[in-house]
């Protein structure tokens, strides 16, 4: 009986790892992405006057309609989600805001 313990453990183990993969998830269209999350004010202040250009912020921009990306950490306060990115040959890590619609 004490020999099946340890396997029992270990089974259970890689049960709940497996179980703790990301969900992958596609963007709407409506979203901005920057790598660092403290470049958000200035990245919509950007967005939002006319002379300014639209990659006017380095490491942040809008992800195109159907890209895929995975929640690594939820802003539940913020609405700021830390996310994986996949949107090129590598996937790049970063914050994730969804635009009000």
């Amino acid at each position: 009986m004490s020999r099946w313990l340890p396997i029992t453990l270990l089974l259970l183990g890689m049960t709940a790892v497996a179980g703790v993969q990301a969900e992958t998830l596609r963007t709407k269209g409506n979203e901005l992405f920057c790598r660092d999350r403290a470049k958000f004010p200035e990245y919509l202040i950007a967005l939002h006057n006319k002379e300014s250009k639209e990659h006017a912020v380095e490491g942040c921009r809008q992800p195109a309609k159907g890209t895929r990306y995975e929640v690594i950490e939820e802003g539940v306060e913020t609405g700021i989600d830390k996310v994986r990115l996949y949107d090129g040959r590598r996937p790049g890590e970063g914050y994730l805001l969804l635009q009000g619609e």
